[in-house]
C-alpha cells in the first residue's frame, strides 16, 4: 500500500526525502555502495520557489530504505546520522504525519 502510495507522492509532485538540499544534515548517504547506474537516485536538489519547506522526515513513504539500489545487502546505502538503518518504503505501514501536511499544504487543504 505505502509503494503505491510513494508513486502517487511523485504524480502529485512530490520528491525523495533523501534528494532535499538539507539531507546531509540527517542522513549518511554512502554514494560508493550504490549500484553505479542508479547513483542519479541520490543526486541533492535544489529548493524551488513553490517547495513545501518542512522538517525532514525519515518516516516518509518519500524516503528509501538503507538497502535501496546497494550493491550488496552488507553495503546500506541510506543510514541515519546515528547509523541506524531506515525501513523500506514497502514496509511502512502508514503515509507519515509530514507526509499528510506536505500534501494538505500543497494542495492548500483545510
Amino acid at each position: 500500500m505505502t509503494t503505491v502510495a510513494h508513486e502517487l507522492l511523485h504524480a502529485l509532485g512530490f520528491h525523495h526525502e533523501h534528494t532535499r538540499p538539507d539531507r546531509d544534515d540527517h542522513l549518511n548517504v554512502k554514494l560508493d555502495n550504490v549500484i553505479p547506474t542508479y547513483r542519479n537516485q541520490f543526486e541533492k536538489r535544489k529548493w524551488s520557489s513553490e517547495a513545501v519547506v518542512s522538517p525532514f522526515d525519515i518516516s516518509s513513504v518519500m524516503e528509501y530504505g538503507s538497502d535501496a539500489f546497494a550493491r550488496s545487502k552488507s553495503q546500506p546505502t541510506i543510514l541515519t546520522k546515528d547509523g541506524q538503518r531506515i525501513i523500506d518504503v514497502y514496509e511502512k505501514k502508514e503515509l507519515s504525519y509530514w507526509d499528510f501536511e506536505r500534501v494538505n499544504d500543497f494542495y492548500d487543504c483545510k
